[in-house]
């Protein structure tokens, strides 16, 4: 249904995966069939692939368009397009055999930058406009700060078992190609603000069983919040001045 109307289907007839252009308005999704899956654009065919494709990204200006392609089954691979051109091929995460179907692919909101992660011999890495950093135990969550300036993403090192294992939270700042690390856990979420001055993230309150925020700010000063709380059960979100938060 588009609009409320039905439109004419492809031929393999499977949708998938539907996103519009910000900047066209134009739809784009998958069409999935046995052998080959095709991305479309309204009804004009885009490409196609002898693979699984995923992960349909656009930023908010519409500029860029990505996504991943997943080949191979018994050592399931991938790659990540960006506007037509192909990037290197990593693993594919799997769980028994199935694929997580997740690679974190996000780009920046003026679409200038593309980050996701790669799997390499049971390694990740951060993948950053095709440069990569790592090798991680593991990679959570990355998100790119509202001006574009900023990207910040949690990772793991060393063996989860060992004396060398740290989580931390590292923020790369584009304006002086300086990184930052912070003590943080995988498990948690962390929120730039709208003019990316500030991190908040979630952290452990005055016991381990309660939770609290603690602000890391751009020009390096850290602030911790005083209070602890034993659930915290709705995303932060900041108004749209940045001056205040809501949870």
């Amino acid at each position: 249904l588009f609009d409320g109307n039905i439109v004419e289907t492809p031929p393999n007839a499977y949708i998938r995966e539907l996103i519009f252009n910000p900047r066209t308005n134009k739809l784009i999704f998958v069409d999935e069939g046995e052998e080959k899956d095709v991305i479309f654009s309204d009804d004009s065919k885009v490409a196609e692939y002898k693979g699984y494709v995923s992960e349909l990204v656009f930023p908010y200006n519409g500029s860029s368009f990505a996504y991943a392609v997943e080949e191979g089954e018994e050592r399931p691979t991938f790659f990540v397009v960006l506007n037509g051109k192909i990037g290197r091929r990593y693993d594919v995460e799997t769980s028994y055999g199935e694929s997580y179907g997740s690679h974190g692919i996000t780009i920046s909101p003026d679409g200038k930058h593309l980050a996701y992660w790669g799997l390499r011999d049971d390694k990740y890495y951060l993948v950053l406009d095709e440069q990569e950093f790592g090798p991680y135990s593991d990679i959570g969550q990355i998100l790119f700060s509202p001006d574009s300036e900023q990207l910040a993403y949690s990772v793991a090192r060393g063996d989860e078992w060992g004396e060398n294992f740290d989580t931390v939270l590292i923020v790369h700042d584009f304006s002086n190609d300086k990184k930052a690390e912070f003590p943080f856990r995988t498990d948690r979420d962390f929120y730039f603000s709208p003019r990316g001055d500030v991190v908040i993230v979630e952290t452990e309150g005055k016991n381990p069983q309660t939770k609290d925020f603690v602000s890391y700010w751009r020009d390096g000063s850290v602030v911790f919040r005083t209070k602890s709380y034993d659930l915290i059960s709705h995303p932060l979100v900041f108004s749209p001045d940045g001056k205040f938060v809501s949870f």
